[in-house]
Protein backbone atom coordinates (compact mmCIF):
# COMPACT_ATOMS: atom_id res chain seq x y z
CA UNK A 1 0.00 0.00 0.00
CA UNK A 2 0.96 3.18 -0.89
CA UNK A 3 1.12 5.93 1.74
CA UNK A 4 0.71 9.77 -0.06
CA UNK A 5 1.95 12.32 2.24
CA UNK A 6 1.39 16.34 2.60
CA UNK A 7 4.29 18.70 2.20
CA UNK A 8 4.29 21.49 4.27
CA UNK A 9 7.22 23.92 3.23
CA UNK A 10 7.66 27.43 5.89
CA UNK A 11 9.93 30.22 4.75
CA UNK A 12 13.16 30.76 6.02
CA UNK A 13 13.81 32.51 9.76
CA UNK A 14 16.84 34.80 10.36
CA UNK A 15 18.74 33.54 13.68
CA UNK A 16 21.30 36.52 15.53
CA UNK A 17 23.53 33.10 16.34
CA UNK A 18 24.82 30.82 14.18
CA UNK A 19 23.85 27.20 14.81
CA UNK A 20 25.48 23.77 13.36
CA UNK A 21 23.03 21.34 15.24
CA UNK A 22 20.71 19.32 12.94
CA UNK A 23 17.31 19.41 15.10
CA UNK A 24 14.80 16.12 14.46
CA UNK A 25 11.67 15.18 16.10
CA UNK A 26 9.29 12.76 15.43
CA UNK A 27 5.44 13.20 14.85
CA UNK A 28 3.44 10.36 15.53
CA UNK A 29 6.02 8.02 14.55
CA UNK A 30 6.10 8.98 10.54
CA UNK A 31 6.66 12.36 11.10
CA UNK A 32 10.54 13.97 11.13
CA UNK A 33 11.79 17.98 11.07
CA UNK A 34 15.06 18.15 9.20
CA UNK A 35 17.01 21.31 9.05
CA UNK A 36 20.65 21.52 6.74
CA UNK A 37 23.56 23.62 7.13
CA UNK A 38 23.58 27.05 8.04
CA UNK A 39 24.86 29.00 5.53
CA UNK A 40 26.48 32.65 5.82
CA UNK A 41 24.71 35.56 4.59
CA UNK A 42 25.91 38.93 4.68
CA UNK A 43 25.89 41.41 7.94
CA UNK A 44 26.80 38.34 9.78
CA UNK A 45 23.58 36.71 9.98
CA UNK A 46 22.92 33.30 8.69
CA UNK A 47 19.92 32.18 6.98
CA UNK A 48 17.88 28.92 7.40
CA UNK A 49 16.92 26.56 5.11
CA UNK A 50 13.75 26.14 4.33
CA UNK A 51 11.98 24.01 6.50
CA UNK A 52 10.45 20.76 5.02
CA UNK A 53 7.44 18.84 7.15
CA UNK A 54 6.59 15.20 5.93
CA UNK A 55 3.11 14.16 7.32
CA UNK A 56 1.56 10.86 6.24
CA UNK A 57 -1.79 11.05 4.80
CA UNK A 58 -5.40 10.48 7.31
CA UNK A 59 -3.82 12.23 10.46
CA UNK A 60 -6.23 15.08 10.00
CA UNK A 61 -5.88 16.62 13.92
CA UNK A 62 -1.88 15.88 13.73
CA UNK A 63 -2.15 18.20 10.54
CA UNK A 64 -4.03 21.01 12.47
CA UNK A 65 -1.96 20.95 14.99
CA UNK A 66 1.11 21.36 12.79
CA UNK A 67 -1.05 24.02 10.98
CA UNK A 68 -1.04 25.96 13.96
CA UNK A 69 2.46 25.42 15.65
CA UNK A 70 4.20 26.14 12.32
CA UNK A 71 2.08 28.81 10.63
CA UNK A 72 3.12 27.57 6.39
CA UNK A 73 3.02 29.20 3.76
CA UNK A 74 2.71 26.79 1.15
CA UNK A 75 1.47 23.43 1.11
CA UNK A 76 1.69 20.64 -1.29
CA UNK A 77 -0.50 18.22 -1.43
CA UNK A 78 0.58 14.64 -3.25
CA UNK A 79 -2.72 12.76 -2.54
CA UNK A 80 -5.68 14.62 -3.17
CA UNK A 81 -7.87 14.35 -0.40
CA UNK A 82 -11.38 16.52 0.08
CA UNK A 83 -11.26 16.60 3.85
CA UNK A 84 -7.67 18.02 4.09
CA UNK A 85 -9.04 20.36 1.74
CA UNK A 86 -11.63 21.46 3.60
CA UNK A 87 -8.88 21.70 6.55
CA UNK A 88 -7.24 23.97 4.93
CA UNK A 89 -9.98 25.82 3.63
CA UNK A 90 -10.92 26.00 7.08
CA UNK A 91 -7.87 27.16 8.66
CA UNK A 92 -7.03 30.15 6.22
CA UNK A 93 -10.66 31.49 6.81
CA UNK A 94 -9.62 31.31 10.28
CA UNK A 95 -6.28 33.07 10.12
CA UNK A 96 -7.32 35.40 7.06
CA UNK A 97 -4.28 37.27 7.75
CA UNK A 98 -1.93 34.92 7.10
CA UNK A 99 -0.49 33.66 3.21
CA UNK A 100 -1.47 30.04 2.58
CA UNK A 101 -0.72 28.57 -0.96
CA UNK A 102 -1.92 25.03 -2.07
CA UNK A 103 -0.36 22.82 -4.83
CA UNK A 104 -1.88 19.78 -5.60
CA UNK A 105 -0.12 17.10 -7.44
CA UNK A 106 -2.19 14.75 -9.78
CA UNK A 107 -1.85 12.91 -12.65
CA UNK A 108 -4.53 14.24 -15.30
CA UNK A 109 -7.44 11.59 -16.43
CA UNK A 110 -6.36 9.24 -13.67
CA UNK A 111 -8.37 6.88 -10.91
CA UNK A 112 -6.98 9.72 -8.39
CA UNK A 113 -8.54 12.22 -10.52
CA UNK A 114 -11.84 10.73 -11.01
CA UNK A 115 -12.15 9.50 -6.69
CA UNK A 116 -11.66 13.20 -5.86
CA UNK A 117 -13.86 14.52 -8.72
CA UNK A 118 -16.62 11.58 -7.36
CA UNK A 119 -16.27 13.17 -3.61
CA UNK A 120 -16.54 16.44 -4.83
CA UNK A 121 -20.12 15.49 -6.62
CA UNK A 122 -21.23 13.47 -3.33
CA UNK A 123 -20.43 16.47 -1.10
CA UNK A 124 -23.16 18.47 -3.72
CA UNK A 125 -25.74 16.13 -3.68
CA UNK A 126 -25.65 15.83 0.06
CA UNK A 127 -25.85 19.28 0.47
CA UNK A 128 -29.11 19.48 -1.97
CA UNK A 129 -30.45 16.56 0.02
CA UNK A 130 -30.07 18.79 2.80
CA UNK A 131 -31.42 21.54 1.74
CA UNK A 132 -34.33 19.88 0.35
CA UNK A 133 -34.91 18.35 4.01
CA UNK A 134 -34.80 21.33 5.96
CA UNK A 135 -37.41 22.93 3.32
CA UNK A 136 -40.03 19.74 4.27
CA UNK A 137 -39.69 18.99 7.29
CA UNK A 138 -41.78 20.75 10.14
CA UNK A 139 -39.92 22.59 12.34
CA UNK A 140 -40.66 23.45 15.69
CA UNK A 141 -42.89 26.29 16.42
CA UNK A 142 -42.32 28.98 18.87
CA UNK A 143 -44.75 29.76 21.64
CA UNK A 144 -46.34 32.44 23.33
CA UNK A 145 -46.46 30.93 26.86
CA UNK A 146 -47.07 34.36 28.47
CA UNK A 147 -50.13 35.39 30.68
CA UNK A 148 -51.85 38.47 31.27
CA UNK A 149 -52.22 39.06 34.81
CA UNK A 150 -54.57 36.92 36.22
CA UNK A 151 -58.18 38.13 37.08
CA UNK A 152 -59.10 37.70 40.76
CA UNK A 153 -62.70 36.79 42.12
CA UNK A 154 -63.81 38.63 45.37
CA UNK A 155 -65.73 36.86 47.75
CA UNK A 156 -67.73 37.62 50.40
CA UNK A 157 -65.75 39.46 53.63
CA UNK A 158 -65.95 37.69 56.76
CA UNK A 159 -68.28 39.40 59.41
CA UNK A 160 -66.74 38.01 62.53
CA UNK A 161 -65.92 41.35 63.57
CA UNK A 162 -68.76 42.81 65.29
CA UNK A 163 -70.72 45.77 63.89
CA UNK A 164 -69.18 45.21 60.85
CA UNK A 165 -65.97 46.55 62.26
CA UNK A 166 -62.26 45.32 60.90
CA UNK A 167 -59.44 44.39 63.14
CA UNK A 168 -56.37 46.00 62.40
CA UNK A 169 -54.84 42.17 63.24
CA UNK A 170 -56.79 40.13 61.09
CA UNK A 171 -57.02 42.85 58.34
CA UNK A 172 -54.18 41.03 55.98
CA UNK A 173 -55.78 37.65 56.53
CA UNK A 174 -59.33 38.52 55.67
CA UNK A 175 -57.88 40.42 52.46
CA UNK A 176 -56.18 37.40 51.51
CA UNK A 177 -59.22 35.07 52.04
CA UNK A 178 -62.12 37.62 50.28
CA UNK A 179 -59.65 37.20 46.71
CA UNK A 180 -59.13 34.34 44.75
CA UNK A 181 -58.11 33.25 41.11
CA UNK A 182 -60.52 32.21 38.50
CA UNK A 183 -60.68 28.51 38.18
CA UNK A 184 -62.33 26.53 35.64
CA UNK A 185 -62.61 22.62 34.84
CA UNK A 186 -62.01 21.63 31.62
CA UNK A 187 -62.79 18.39 29.68
CA UNK A 188 -59.53 16.68 28.55
CA UNK A 189 -61.13 15.89 25.31
CA UNK A 190 -61.60 19.72 24.86
CA UNK A 191 -57.88 20.27 24.84
CA UNK A 192 -57.90 19.22 21.19
CA UNK A 193 -59.41 23.18 20.84
CA UNK A 194 -58.04 26.87 21.05
CA UNK A 195 -60.20 27.82 23.72
CA UNK A 196 -58.23 26.13 26.82
CA UNK A 197 -55.12 28.09 25.43
CA UNK A 198 -57.04 31.53 25.29
CA UNK A 199 -58.58 31.09 28.59
CA UNK A 200 -54.84 29.76 30.43
CA UNK A 201 -53.12 32.80 28.47
CA UNK A 202 -56.06 35.16 30.04
CA UNK A 203 -54.62 34.79 33.21
CA UNK A 204 -57.58 31.71 34.24
CA UNK A 205 -56.31 28.84 36.25
CA UNK A 206 -57.74 25.61 34.11
CA UNK A 207 -58.12 22.47 35.91
CA UNK A 208 -58.26 19.19 33.26
CA UNK A 209 -60.55 16.19 34.22
CA UNK A 210 -62.37 13.68 32.39
CA UNK A 211 -65.67 15.15 32.73
CA UNK A 212 -69.16 12.47 31.70
CA UNK A 213 -71.61 15.85 32.13
CA UNK A 214 -70.42 19.11 30.56
CA UNK A 215 -67.05 20.25 28.87
CA UNK A 216 -66.63 23.44 31.12
CA UNK A 217 -67.79 23.58 35.01
CA UNK A 218 -67.80 27.06 35.40
CA UNK A 219 -69.17 27.32 38.97
CA UNK A 220 -70.99 24.72 41.32
CA UNK A 221 -73.86 25.52 39.66
CA UNK A 222 -72.89 26.40 35.83
CA UNK A 223 -72.42 23.58 33.13
CA UNK A 224 -71.62 24.42 29.61
CA UNK A 225 -71.39 22.42 26.35
CA UNK A 226 -69.26 23.97 23.63
CA UNK A 227 -70.42 22.88 20.20
CA UNK A 228 -68.38 23.93 16.64
CA UNK A 229 -70.68 24.19 13.60
CA UNK A 230 -69.78 21.16 12.32
CA UNK A 231 -69.75 19.39 15.41
CA UNK A 232 -73.30 20.56 16.05
CA UNK A 233 -74.82 19.50 12.97
CA UNK A 234 -73.61 16.17 13.44
CA UNK A 235 -74.80 16.10 17.17
CA UNK A 236 -78.35 17.27 16.21
CA UNK A 237 -78.58 14.33 13.62
CA UNK A 238 -77.17 11.81 15.69
CA UNK A 239 -79.41 12.70 18.88
CA UNK A 240 -76.27 13.53 21.07
CA UNK A 241 -76.86 16.84 21.88
CA UNK A 242 -80.49 16.24 23.44
CA UNK A 243 -78.96 13.64 25.99
CA UNK A 244 -76.18 15.95 26.86
CA UNK A 245 -78.38 18.91 27.66
CA UNK A 246 -80.79 17.01 29.37
CA UNK A 247 -78.24 15.40 31.63
CA UNK A 248 -76.61 19.06 32.54
CA UNK A 249 -80.09 20.28 33.37
CA UNK A 250 -80.85 17.52 35.49
CA UNK A 251 -77.31 17.86 37.11
CA UNK A 252 -76.96 22.05 37.54
CA UNK A 253 -79.25 24.75 37.88
CA UNK A 254 -78.25 26.94 34.68
CA UNK A 255 -77.01 24.81 31.05
CA UNK A 256 -75.28 26.62 28.80
CA UNK A 257 -74.88 25.47 24.70
CA UNK A 258 -71.66 27.67 23.79
CA UNK A 259 -72.25 27.57 19.56
CA UNK A 260 -68.44 29.01 18.92
CA UNK A 261 -67.51 29.80 14.89
CA UNK A 262 -64.35 29.69 14.16
CA UNK A 263 -62.67 32.50 11.68
CA UNK A 264 -60.04 30.47 10.77
CA UNK A 265 -62.51 27.78 9.00
CA UNK A 266 -64.96 30.64 7.80
CA UNK A 267 -63.57 30.42 3.84
CA UNK A 268 -65.01 26.94 3.76
CA UNK A 269 -68.87 27.38 4.55
CA UNK A 270 -71.09 28.17 1.78
CA UNK A 271 -73.16 31.43 2.15
CA UNK A 272 -72.23 30.66 5.85
CA UNK A 273 -73.64 27.24 6.73
CA UNK A 274 -76.36 25.40 7.84
CA UNK A 275 -77.67 28.65 10.27
CA UNK A 276 -76.98 31.40 7.52
CA UNK A 277 -78.73 30.67 4.36
CA UNK A 278 -78.22 27.28 2.62
CA UNK A 279 -81.46 25.75 1.12
CA UNK A 280 -80.11 22.00 1.14
CA UNK A 281 -82.39 19.09 2.85
CA UNK A 282 -79.76 18.69 5.37
CA UNK A 283 -79.20 22.17 6.75
CA UNK A 284 -83.28 22.36 6.99
CA UNK A 285 -82.99 19.20 8.79
CA UNK A 286 -80.34 20.87 10.89
CA UNK A 287 -82.71 23.75 11.54
CA UNK A 288 -85.78 22.02 12.23
CA UNK A 289 -84.10 19.70 15.31
CA UNK A 290 -82.23 22.84 16.11
CA UNK A 291 -85.59 24.62 16.50
CA UNK A 292 -87.27 20.98 18.12
CA UNK A 293 -83.68 21.15 20.87
CA UNK A 294 -84.79 24.55 21.91
CA UNK A 295 -88.88 24.11 22.41
CA UNK A 296 -88.01 20.52 24.18
CA UNK A 297 -85.71 22.43 26.69
CA UNK A 298 -86.62 25.83 27.52
CA UNK A 299 -84.14 26.07 30.48
CA UNK A 300 -81.29 25.58 28.21
CA UNK A 301 -78.83 28.86 27.50
CA UNK A 302 -77.63 29.10 24.23
CA UNK A 303 -74.77 31.18 23.67
CA UNK A 304 -73.00 31.94 19.99
CA UNK A 305 -69.16 33.18 19.79
CA UNK A 306 -67.44 34.16 16.66
CA UNK A 307 -64.44 33.49 18.24
CA UNK A 308 -62.65 31.30 21.16
CA UNK A 309 -61.60 35.33 22.50
CA UNK A 310 -64.85 36.49 22.88
CA UNK A 311 -65.83 32.86 24.21
CA UNK A 312 -63.09 33.51 26.94
CA UNK A 313 -64.37 36.99 28.15
CA UNK A 314 -68.10 35.37 27.95
CA UNK A 315 -67.01 32.97 30.88
CA UNK A 316 -65.23 35.53 32.57
CA UNK A 317 -68.43 37.30 32.75
CA UNK A 318 -70.37 34.09 33.69
CA UNK A 319 -67.70 33.99 36.71
CA UNK A 320 -68.27 37.30 38.15
CA UNK A 321 -68.75 37.22 41.71
CA UNK A 322 -69.36 33.52 41.79
CA UNK A 323 -67.65 30.56 43.36
CA UNK A 324 -64.88 28.53 41.71
CA UNK A 325 -66.17 25.04 41.01
CA UNK A 326 -64.87 21.62 42.92
CA UNK A 327 -63.29 18.91 41.20
CA UNK A 328 -64.48 16.55 43.46
CA UNK A 329 -67.96 17.22 42.73
CA UNK A 330 -67.80 17.67 39.26
CA UNK A 331 -65.77 13.98 39.06
CA UNK A 332 -68.91 12.87 40.87
CA UNK A 333 -71.60 13.87 37.93
CA UNK A 334 -72.26 10.63 36.31
CA UNK A 335 -74.57 9.43 33.00
CA UNK A 336 -77.77 8.21 33.55
CA UNK A 337 -77.49 4.97 35.11
CA UNK A 338 -80.13 3.54 32.13
CA UNK A 339 -77.86 4.38 29.60
CA UNK A 340 -74.51 3.74 31.33
CA UNK A 341 -75.39 0.53 32.87
CA UNK A 342 -77.03 -1.42 30.35
CA UNK A 343 -75.18 -4.70 31.02
CA UNK A 344 -75.78 -4.84 34.89
CA UNK A 345 -79.88 -4.26 34.22
CA UNK A 346 -81.56 -4.16 31.59
CA UNK A 347 -84.59 -3.27 33.19
CA UNK A 348 -83.16 -0.19 34.47
CA UNK A 349 -82.44 1.29 30.88
CA UNK A 350 -85.53 0.56 29.67
CA UNK A 351 -87.61 2.73 32.85
CA UNK A 352 -90.34 4.96 31.21
CA UNK A 353 -89.43 7.41 34.54
CA UNK A 354 -86.79 7.76 36.80
CA UNK A 355 -88.75 7.18 40.02
CA UNK A 356 -88.14 3.79 41.83
CA UNK A 357 -91.23 1.86 43.29
CA UNK A 358 -89.82 2.58 47.14
CA UNK A 359 -90.92 6.00 46.35
CA UNK A 360 -94.35 4.92 46.18
CA UNK A 361 -95.56 4.77 49.23
CA UNK A 362 -94.11 7.77 50.47
CA UNK A 363 -96.61 11.00 51.06
CA UNK A 364 -97.38 12.79 48.22
CA UNK A 365 -96.15 15.68 49.80
CA UNK A 366 -92.78 14.53 49.24
CA UNK A 367 -92.94 13.30 46.16
CA UNK A 368 -90.63 15.17 43.84
CA UNK A 369 -92.20 14.99 39.87
CA UNK A 370 -90.69 11.58 38.45
CA UNK A 371 -88.87 12.91 35.46
CA UNK A 372 -89.39 11.22 31.78
CA UNK A 373 -86.71 9.19 30.08
CA UNK A 374 -86.76 11.52 26.76
CA UNK A 375 -84.43 9.19 25.22
CA UNK A 376 -86.91 6.65 25.45
CA UNK A 377 -89.83 8.91 24.43
CA UNK A 378 -87.94 9.87 21.35
CA UNK A 379 -87.52 6.02 20.55
CA UNK A 380 -91.28 4.59 20.83
CA UNK A 381 -92.39 7.66 18.62
CA UNK A 382 -91.30 5.24 15.75
CA UNK A 383 -93.17 3.05 16.47
CA UNK A 384 -96.07 1.96 13.73
CA UNK A 385 -98.92 3.84 14.08
CA UNK A 386 -97.82 6.03 17.55
CA UNK A 387 -98.03 9.49 18.26
CA UNK A 388 -96.17 10.96 20.85
CA UNK A 389 -99.61 11.34 22.87
CA UNK A 390 -99.89 7.66 22.76
CA UNK A 391 -96.10 7.24 23.95
CA UNK A 392 -97.27 9.65 27.05
CA UNK A 393 -100.31 7.86 28.09
CA UNK A 394 -98.43 4.21 28.00
CA UNK A 395 -95.90 5.98 30.41
CA UNK A 396 -98.45 7.16 32.38
CA UNK A 397 -99.91 3.42 32.77
CA UNK A 398 -99.82 1.63 36.27
CA UNK A 399 -99.68 -1.72 33.93
CA UNK A 400 -96.65 -1.12 32.54
CA UNK A 401 -93.23 0.53 34.53
CA UNK A 402 -90.72 -0.23 31.23
CA UNK A 403 -90.78 -0.62 27.61
CA UNK A 404 -90.12 -4.48 28.42
CA UNK A 405 -93.61 -4.68 30.52
CA UNK A 406 -94.99 -3.61 27.33
CA UNK A 407 -93.02 -6.18 24.87
CA UNK A 408 -93.77 -9.14 27.22
CA UNK A 409 -96.96 -8.35 27.81
CA UNK A 410 -100.11 -10.14 26.34
CA UNK A 411 -102.79 -9.18 24.82
CA UNK A 412 -105.04 -8.49 27.68
CA UNK A 413 -102.39 -6.15 29.39
CA UNK A 414 -102.32 -4.44 26.22
CA UNK A 415 -105.16 -3.14 25.87
CA UNK A 416 -105.36 -2.30 29.56
CA UNK A 417 -102.46 0.17 28.75
CA UNK A 418 -104.31 0.99 25.81
CA UNK A 419 -107.62 0.84 27.00
CA UNK A 420 -108.84 4.17 25.40
CA UNK A 421 -107.62 2.58 21.72
CA UNK A 422 -108.17 -1.08 21.47
CA UNK A 423 -106.95 -1.16 17.87
CA UNK A 424 -103.73 0.32 18.31
CA UNK A 425 -103.42 -2.01 21.60
CA UNK A 426 -103.81 -4.89 19.32
CA UNK A 427 -101.34 -3.93 16.39
CA UNK A 428 -98.79 -3.06 18.74
CA UNK A 429 -98.81 -6.79 20.10
CA UNK A 430 -98.87 -8.31 16.60
CA UNK A 431 -95.88 -5.96 15.85
CA UNK A 432 -93.97 -7.27 19.24
CA UNK A 433 -95.13 -10.86 18.98
CA UNK A 434 -94.44 -11.29 15.22
CA UNK A 435 -90.76 -12.82 13.80
CA UNK A 436 -89.60 -10.88 11.27
CA UNK A 437 -87.21 -13.77 9.92
CA UNK A 438 -90.05 -15.86 9.09
CA UNK A 439 -93.02 -13.77 8.78
CA UNK A 440 -94.43 -10.48 7.78
CA UNK A 441 -96.92 -7.78 8.70
CA UNK A 442 -99.80 -7.48 6.73
CA UNK A 443 -100.83 -3.88 5.22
Amino acid sequence: MQISNYFIESKPKIDDEVSDKNKESTVGGDVALRSETLNKVEDNAYEQDPLLLLLPHGERYNLLRHLETYKPNDVILYHSDLVTLRILEVYKACHPEHELRIYVLMCRESNEEERYLCSLRQEQLAFEHLIREQGTLMTPREYDTSREPPPKLQLAKSTRCCGGGTDVSEAPRERNLCWKLLQIIIDMREFNSELPTVLYKRGVDIVPATLEVGDYILTPEIALERKAHDDLSQSLHSGRVFKQVEQMLRTYKRAILLIEANKKASYREINGGPFQGELSRRCRETRYLFTVLIRSYPALNIVWSLDPTYSSELFEELKFNQLNPNLEQALAVKCDSDTMNKDSDTNTSLKFTDQTSEDTDAPTGDLEKPHVNTVLQRQLCRLPNVSVGDVTEMMKSKYAGCLLDVINADSTTINQIFDYNPTLGQNLHCFFTTNFQTESIAP
